[in-house]
């Protein structure tokens, strides 16, 4: 299972008009930061199509850093991988994959509690 690609211009529009973004949703959303030569982002993604597979109804999207400068600087990503939770207007940011079970149990105390 392959992410779905969003550019900064996507993801911009959402938090500009979040009464009709799809990031003012009340369940989370998800977007993986990455470069395309990073090599621990290549993991990560990987990890996170496992989490996509195990639960189909998440949305989680990936966004090349390097084409995302303003969404980098008002998102304050601070390096990649990272991995950006929207849930009812706040931001909540994972920079550490330890491992998939990690992930997944991160995602659903999001999605549960």
């Amino acid at each position: 299972m392959t992410l779905m690609e969003w550019s900064e211009k996507d993801l911009l529009a959402w938090t500009l008009a979040p009464s009709e973004g799809r990031l003012a949703h009340s369940a989370p959303r998800y977007v993986f930061f990455y470069t395309p030569l990073c090599g621990t982002c290549k993991l990560g993604e990987r990890m996170l199509e496992v989490v996509a597979a195990l639960n189909p109804q998440t949305t989680i999207g990936r966004c090349n850093i390097n084409f995302s400068p303003v969404l980098a600087r008002n998102w304050q990503i601070e390096s990649v991988p990272c991995l950006v939770r929207w849930q009812r207007g706040t931001m909540d940011k994972k920079y550490r994959f330890d491992d998939v079970q990690e992930l997944h149990r991160w995602m659903n105390v999001t999605m549960n509690g």
